[in-house]
């Protein structure tokens, strides 16, 4: 291990109530500010209906998924 991961490990026993503390807002801000950029980046993309949303084809998926649950029981 490198000495800048000993210092992170030391640094983060130290202060792990501040970093406990700080874990909702880090997962709000990636819940609520990172996640919408999906939407922006599909909304350059040539959508075509019969592809879906991310320019799959939807039926080969439908069947895979449809063996895949299926073939469990």
């Amino acid at each position: 291990m490198g000495m800048f991961w000993i210092r992170a490990v030391k640094d983060f026993k130290l202060h792990k109530y501040l970093y406990l503390m700080a874990l909702p807002m880090i997962v709000f801000y990636i819940v609520f500010h990172y996640t919408p950029m999906y939407g922006a980046v599909i909304a350059f993309k040539d959508f075509k209906p019969t592809l879906g949303a991310r320019g799959w084809d939807s039926s080969i998926l439908t069947i895979l998924f449809i063996v895949i649950i299926f073939g469990s029981f």
